[in-house]
């Protein structure tokens, strides 16, 4: 296959472009020198318009795919006027349909280039060049991103930039943003930091890590529940099940909900628990009062068994 390929090849009309410039120099400079050779203007000008088309023509062949113009790099203030000419959809930067006579440039180009070294980095600069550099922005509608998105890519291949883009979007449109990152990309957290306070929002940011407890927020998981059994179960998930484990994770299971309960009675009084320990020791106090022979022990006694053998009531009358 020639390396001269009518779409993807070296800009010659370049050379072609210089050429035509030289030959209007060359005719100035001899109208210039010599008397009377006004004429040699006209040709001049020609060659000289004839160099300019070569130059752009030269330039129209390289497209978005030539060195450095590959990598387009985009401002926040540019970030937000493309979501406002895209209003009902998420802005993802630019490109073009993929069509079989591009499948054919590729073809020909890597047999063009076969043998050649690629010049290092990751993908293929070239790829942008397919449509002769014609591309436009792509947005994706807002209905497309209702389910699950899959993104693949090798490393370095720009996964975690085009997740600054869509989260960066997300923050400005005041939606909630909850990014579970295992691994725990730095640039990516203070990216969404600095788009918060973009958006006026700072603090609406939070960040949560064990590693770092000056700045992770504190989480209790201890806090919400309804049955003293959800805290036993939440702190025996955490030790291992299998094998001999097992038989100790069901005793921690049951020590854990026992002293849950005590300390639920204790502090908290939750009706299902009997009402709390002041407010049992209270009744037990209204009940022997009017009693010649006070037996303060005999009457607080099935307060504090109750609490010892975590006994809840079975109803809020009994209760």
């Amino acid at each position: 296959m020639s390396a001269h390929d009518p779409f993807i090849r070296p800009p010659y009309e370049w050379l072609i472009g210089l050429s035509w410039g030289i030959a209007s120099l060359v005719s100035i400079y001899a109208w210039y020198i010599l008397p009377g050779s006004a004429s040699m203007l006209i040709p001049a000008f020609f060659y000289g318009a004839l160099g300019v088309l070569g130059v752009v023509r030269g330039r129209s062949l390289i497209g978005r795919g030539a060195g450095s113009a590959a990598l387009s790099k985009i401002t926040v203030k540019k970030l937000l006027r493309h979501m406002a000419e895209n209003p009902d959809g998420m802005w993802f930067g630019w490109g073009f349909e993929w069509m079989p006579h591009h499948t054919q440039r590729a073809i020909d180009f890597m047999m063009a280039r076969k043998g050649q070294p690629d010049g290092g980095g990751s993908g293929q600069l070239w790829i942008h060049g397919l449509n002769q550099g014609a591309e436009k922005q792509i947005a994706i509608p807002f209905k497309s991103l209702e389910g699950h998105t899959f993104m693949v890519g090798t490393t370095g291949s720009g996964k975690t930039r085009a997740y600054e883009i869509m989260v960066a979007q997300a923050i400005h449109r005041g939606d909630t943003v909850i990014m579970i990152d295992p691994k725990g990309d730095k640039d990516l957290m203070e990216r969404m930091k600095r788009e918060c306070a973009r958006a006026g929002r700072a603090e609406k940011f939070i960040f949560f890590h064990p590693a770092f407890p000056s700045t992770s927020i504190r989480l209790d998981p201890m806090r919400n529940f309804v049955r003293t059994t959800e805290l036993a179960s939440r702190l025996a998930a955490l030790l291992p099940t299998d094998g001999t484990a097992a038989t100790f994770t069901a005793f921690s299971f049951r020590a854990i909900n026992l002293i849950a309960q005590g300390l639920v009675e204790t502090g908290v009084g939750l009706i299902p628990g009997g009402g709390g320990t002041k407010e049992m020791i209270i009744r037990a106090n209204e009940r022997a009062e009017g009693e010649e022979n006070l037996d303060l022990f005999h009457a607080l006694k099935p307060v504090f068994e109750n609490i010892a053998m975590a006994k809840v009531s079975t109803s809020g009358e009994e209760a």
